[in-house]
């Protein structure tokens, strides 16, 4: 038996340039509601 593991596919860009608003959901519950209004890059995180 030979062992593997499973390649991700790479990450996909995401441009952010005007105000958004999200939800994420699990199995229909709403779990967070967000909302950008001013998207600016911080940099990296501290």
């Amino acid at each position: 038996m030979l062992m593997s593991a499973a390649v991700p596919p790479p990450p996909r860009e995401f441009v952010v340039d005007q105000p958004f608003v999200f939800v994420l959901r699990r199995r229909g519950a709403v779990l967070f509601t967000g909302r950008i209004t001013d998207p600016v890059d911080p940099g990296p995180a501290a």
